[in-house]
């Protein structure tokens, strides 16, 4: 007959709780007429899964259950020493170099953390990545010869779209207001009615070079030359330009430094171990 576990409310607190934590010899249920103590549920559980945890604070019952079961069968199996027998003694030592493995590449990854200094000097080196730039923007949109459009649309040709962008910037270069003419033209109506507000690009920014390129160049109020994306030109406006704070990146620098470090360490075990693996013995010998 299968064991039977009853568990008083006790359970429902953490296992582990800071305040107030249950003593280990605290009785929190019965088995087969017998105490199960804190300490046994405690012991079960260490080496388990963190879900098992968090498991038994919403059922207490089932997954002691379920621990007790593991144990008194893996108990009479070991009685039996089914552990010394193949297969399974070769598959517990593979997972036990699994688990041994991955604890060293744990330990490891913790081995690379940069100091404050060497963050702050990787920042200075990198500080060019962390330029920003506010500006404005019209957009001019055209639709290429090959796309389908519907006889309705006035959809303009990339010639007349990079005739009106360059018009635009003629009227800007002849004192015209950036914003006004971004409301009343720009195809991004959203930027557009915000007077042609873009936001900040970044360096690091996954945007196209070219726009990073020509926004980069600018002065405080300079107009960029039209710049052309797939669909259509930008002309932008810059107003103005910064450089992130230590503070702001630190955080980003210091992640960035660790895997950098930890990468290359890696690399080194990757080549240490590298085989070349000799044709005719194992069917398809797979690329290089």
């Amino acid at each position: 007959m299968m064991k039977r576990v009853f568990l008083p409310a006790l359970l429902a607190f953490s296992l582990f709780a800071q305040n107030a934590p249950v003593p280990d010899d605290a009785v929190v249920g019965k088995v087969a007429g017998r105490d199960l103590t804190m300490g046994e549920v405690r012991a079960m559980l260490r080496g388990a899964p963190p879900n098992l945890n968090q498991a038994i604070q919403t059922d207490p019952r089932g997954v002691i259950n379920s621990l007790l079961i593991l144990h008194s069968l893996a108990a009479e199996g070991f009685k039996e020493e089914l552990d010394q027998r193949s297969p399974l003694k070769e598959q517990i030592e593979y997972q036990r170099k699994q688990l041994v493995a991955q604890a060293f590449l744990d330990r490891n990854t913790n081995r690379f953390y940069p100091t404050n200094d060497e963050v702050l000097q990787f920042y200075r080196e990198k500080k060019d990545r962390f330029e920003t730039a506010t500006v404005r923007a019209i957009y001019v949109s055209f639709v290429a010869p090959d796309a389908p459009v519907s006889p309705r649309d006035k959809a303009r040709t990339e010639a007349q779209a990079k005739k009106m962008i360059q018009d635009l910037a003629a009227q800007i270069a002849k004192g015209a207001d950036f914003a006004t003419l971004a409301r009343k033209f720009s195809d991004d109506k959203e930027s557009g009615a915000k007077g042609g507000e873009f936001g900040v690009i970044r360096k690091s920014d996954a945007l196209d070079e070219e726009i990073k390129k020509a926004v980069f160049a600018l002065e405080k109020g300079q107009v960029s030359p039209p710049v052309k994306q797939a669909n259509g030109f930008y002309l932008f406006q810059l107003d103005k330009r910064e450089t992130q704070a230590y503070a702001e990146v630190r955080e980003k620098l210091f992640e960035e430094l660790r895997q950098s470090r930890f990468q290359e360490w890696f690399r080194g075990v990757q080549q240490k171990n590298s085989v070349e693996v000799l044709p005719g013995f194992f069917g398809r010998t797979p690329a290089k």
